[in-house]
């Protein structure tokens, strides 16, 4: 079921930015993290799980690495193909392997490096045969998986220092993240000059961000 959700998502989102010609990335980042906060407040009002306070610091440094990362790996899908988006996925796992031994020198196991074997072999074969990538949605695309890795890593610090489960968090994080690429889309989605969104949605930053904070406050 996670896979065929993730697979859908991805498919929904490049027949939105293809298809009906919605180049808006991180618009389309925003309502999902819009979505996804709505829906995590429902399961609370529903008791599948309880509502934990956080420490704020900790919440809007995760929410940050979330709007990086979800953000930047839409625009590559944006401007890249599918198979490209999915290339950038799936490098994570070696990437990651690879800064933890650089960074912590944490050695990885003969059965995990075995496993890792397949994946590099096929992200080999899928870089040759799917070559359909620009050099924008290609600089997005490394810098999504170096901020995916990161943040990746540091989940579990983030969890014990916050006191929630992954699921607590995302409640907290989802409308920081939301906020965030609101912020960010009139200055990297491709809005035209004349654009009313594009002038009026840069005055209203300041109120945009007044409002959301005074609404995740009381939460």
């Amino acid at each position: 079921a996670n896979v065929a959700s993730v697979v859908g998502i991805v498919a929904v989102n490049k027949h939105i930015q293809v298809a009906r010609g919605f180049q808006f990335a991180l618009l389309l980042s925003a309502s999902h993290f819009v979505f996804t906060s709505l829906f995590l407040r429902v399961l609370v009002l529903a008791g599948v799980f309880k509502h934990r306070q956080a420490p704020t610091r900790a919440v809007l440094a995760k929410a940050a690495l979330d709007t990086l990362s979800v953000g930047m790996m839409n625009v590559s899908l944006n401007k890249n193909s599918v198979g490209v988006f999915q290339l950038s996925k799936l490098s994570c796992m070696p990437v990651t392997v690879l800064l933890q031994y650089l960074l912590f020198r944490q050695p990885t196991s003969i059965r995990a490096g075995l496993s890792l074997l397949p994946l590099c072999l096929g992200i080999g074969i899928a870089t040759v045969s799917d070559l359909q990538a620009t050099v924008g949605g290609t600089v997005f695309a490394g810098g999504a998986v170096l901020v995916t890795v990161i943040s990746s890593m540091l989940t579990r610090s983030f969890i014990s220092v916050t006191g929630c489960d992954s699921l607590q968090l995302l409640y907290h994080t989802a409308p920081w993240a939301a906020l965030g690429m609101l912020l960010l889309s009139p200055l990297l989605d491709p809005y035209p000059p004349e654009a009313l969104f594009w002038t009026a949605g840069v005055r209203a930053f300041p109120a945009i961000a007044d409002t959301a904070r005074a609404a995740v406050g009381e939460l």
